[in-house]
């Protein structure tokens, strides 16, 4: 295990995939703890159980827990959400990176929603509207909010049982949450889920159900982080050494071994030990190269 943080500059839709008796409610509310801790707005929405309703009131957190409530929520957040995303889309057009953006907006606070069942919401987002309840049609505006609502200095939290939401496939606010593949498992077993990749995770331990309280963190790829990674080793190399050096960037312990076979000569291998079967990976390695 290892300390793990949720990086704010690349996170905005966030599940906590699991099984009941997993962990994940715990986990939800570190996170919620956490946001607290750090400062801005918090919002919960809870449904009818009311499991989290304690925890909303000790972090001064908005609860919501009706229908209604929650329509009224993203009714009153609409003129905010359309603020920030012009100043965005102002950005975007001059040419600013994505970490630019993320700079520029951080004038603005921070809020942090936090969805206790990702099915039940998608219930209320998609049910029709309700003229005698007063509550209105808002799937259009969740739609628009999971799609292009990244760098806006908000951040949605969701819990999601991966049994139980191959009925919401084909729904917009859904795809467009669950499509930014970011978050952890708990429980283990995860070729049983669709959200995530865990091919950096050998087969044999894909399959093991792991105690409760026990998550996997989804392994990124994402190529920007993947050519700052570059960036910063030629940069590290240049300080030590004049040699031009050809850099092997690899995303999982297979495709390192793969490629080191076909190098003959090898100066430096670097590698995080914290992944399953790294130090045994890094042992083969030097036998092969032992002057590395």
């Amino acid at each position: 295990a290892s300390v793990y943080g949720v990086d704010l500059s690349q996170s905005f839709c966030y599940l906590i995939s699991g099984r009941v008796h997993t962990g994940r409610t715990t986990a939800l509310r570190l996170l919620m703890s956490s946001a607290a801790a750090k400062g801005g707005q918090l919002v919960v929405i809870d449904g009818e159980t009311g499991e989290l309703r304690r925890n909303a009131e000790d972090l001064n957190a908005r609860y919501i827990y009706t229908r209604k409530e929650n329509y009224e929520f993203w009714k009153e957040i609409l003129p905010e959400f359309k603020a920030r995303n012009q100043e965005k889309r102002m950005l975007v057009e001059k040419g600013c990176e994505d970490e630019e953006i993320f700079e520029a907006m951080l004038h603005y606070e921070k809020i942090y929603i936090f969805i206790h069942d990702l099915g039940s919401f998608m219930d209320w987002v998609y049910a029709p509207a309700d003229t005698e309840a007063a509550i209105g049609q808002i799937h259009g505006f969740i739609e628009n909010v999971a799609e292009k609502g990244k760098l806006h200095q908000i951040y949605l939290f969701a819990v999601c049982n991966p049994d139980e939401l191959t009925q919401y496939n084909g729904r917009r606010a859904f795809n467009a949450f669950v499509g930014y593949r970011a978050g952890i498992h708990l429980g283990g077993d995860v070729d049983r889920q669709r959200f995530f990749s865990f091919d950096n995770i050998p087969f044999a331990e894909r399959t093991k159900v792991t105690k409760p309280g026990v998550a996997m963190v989804v392994h990124s790829t994402n190529a920007k982080e993947c050519a700052l990674m570059e960036k910063l080793l030629k940069d590290l190399i240049a300080f030590y050494s004049e040699e031009e050096l050809n850099i092997h960037l690899c995303s999982t312990l297979a495709d390192l071994e793969q490629c080191v076979e076909k190098i003959d000569v090898l100066d430096l291998i670097c590698l995080d030990i914290v992944q399953e079967g790294a130090v045994a990976a890094a042992e083969r390695l030097r036998q092969r190269h032992k002057m590395a």
